[in-house]
């Protein structure tokens, strides 16, 4: 129980960091969809994301 709890919670605190992916199906065209937390936190190394 402690862990299904746990893993909930951990869900519920990153789900703003999951990034969306849409791929149209055209040739090579691919849209990304990123949280501006992410590209604006300064404790994450550049290039990581």
């Amino acid at each position: 129980m402690r862990k299904i709890l746990l893993f909930l919670s951990l869900l519920c605190c990153c789900s703003e960091v999951i990034a969306k992916c849409d791929y149209s199906g055209s040739a090579g065209q691919a849209i990304f969809n990123i949280s501006p937390k992410i590209a604006t936190d300064p404790t994450i190394p550049v290039g990581t994301v």
